[in-house]
């Protein structure tokens, strides 16, 4: 699990027995739940691998002749003649090996700089590096695609906005047309109807007034 974060494969070696402990981390990843690896951490999967064997006896750790405290001293601080632990890889040629007892005599790891927060970034390997920039441009084409459909939609509506427009133009164009041959036909009637009644008039023969004989006396 996480595969894409840097962390440590250790061997162990302990009464002339080796194995490999679960990995662990050499940075925090609140995220995902993940500690910082420490010494405390590594002494815990010893005990819970070799709890028979060690039951209850006090035991310390050493790596290339160095003791490793205190328990809260973090693996990725842990350096030894220029060296530090490796990563990814397990460190088969030099282990890390368990003694019974405290340890007293023994010259401890010193660090140069000790990690004074752990609350960083994302601790990515190469494959993670690879994952995160495979999924930003994953994210980028979703997002021009996204893009894309909406400036398709746009140029969609004001299309079929400037087509409604031209519509509605044409609507009152050819209404526009129809009251003015409405108003035409409307005055034509009027004019030819005004002219039949002056004919009608004008055509009236006036009866000659009718003349009485005057008798002369």
């Amino acid at each position: 699990m996480h595969h894409d974060l840097n962390h440590y494969h250790l061997k162990v070696s302990y009464n002339g027995r080796d194995f490999e402990i679960s990995e662990v981390f050499r940075h925090s990843n609140r995220g995902r739940n993940i500690p910082a690896a420490t010494v405390s951490e590594i002494k815990t999967s010893i005990r819970d691998r070799f709890g028979d064997t060690l039951k209850d006896n006090i035991f310390y750790l050493t790596w290339k002749g160095r003791k490793l405290e205190p328990d809260t001293l973090k693996l990725r601080d842990i350096e030894v003649d220029g060296e530090r632990l490796p990563m990814h890889v397990p460190n088969a040629k030099t282990p890390i090996e368990v003694h019974l007892g405290n340890g007293d005599d023994v010259s401890s790891v010193v660090p140069d700089v000790v990690s004074a927060s752990d609350d960083e970034n994302p601790d990515y390997n190469n494959a993670g590096r690879e994952k995160q920039e495979y999924e930003k441009k994953q994210q980028e084409n979703e997002n021009n695609k996204k893009r894309e459909m909406e400036r398709r939609m746009e140029v969609d509506r004001l299309k079929m906005e400037a087509y409604y427009a031209e519509q509605r133009a044409k609507n009152l164009e050819k209404r526009r047309e129809k009251e003015e041959a409405a108003k035409k036909l409307t005055e034509g009637k009027k004019l030819t109807e005004g002219k039949g009644k002056r004919s009608k008039k004008r055509s009236i023969k006036r009866k000659p007034r009718s003349r009485t004989n005057k008798i002369s006396i």
